[in-house]
């Protein structure tokens, strides 16, 4: 069974569109013009959670690459219980 593609959630939608339909969405309905400050709040969230997504994965690549035998190890042991123990990774990594 092939994995979801990067940055969809259960539903299959990208992250973050329920935030840009809902507005967009009933912005249309009343045929209103506040559909571009909603696609202006959209790429802001989606800006501000690109960077902090790549910071964490800056910081857990570098804990993987360590020289340090012992932090290697370490990290290791954490991601494969974290992966074993779904609810304990939602704790420590949030929700993905």
């Amino acid at each position: 069974m092939p994995g979801k593609p990067a940055g969809q959630r259960r539903g299959g939608l990208p992250r973050g569109v329920e935030t840009l339909y809902q507005p967009v969405s009933s912005a249309a309905d009343r045929s209103e013009e506040q559909s571009p400050r909603a696609l202006s709040n959209y790429g802001a969230d989606m800006l501000r959670n690109g960077f902090e997504t790549v910071r964490e994965v800056v910081r857990n690549t570098e804990a993987a690459i360590t020289r340090s035998a012992l932090k290697r190890s370490t990290t290791r042991r954490l991601f494969q219980v974290c992966g074993a123990i779904p609810p304990l990774g939602h704790a420590v990594f949030g929700k993905r």
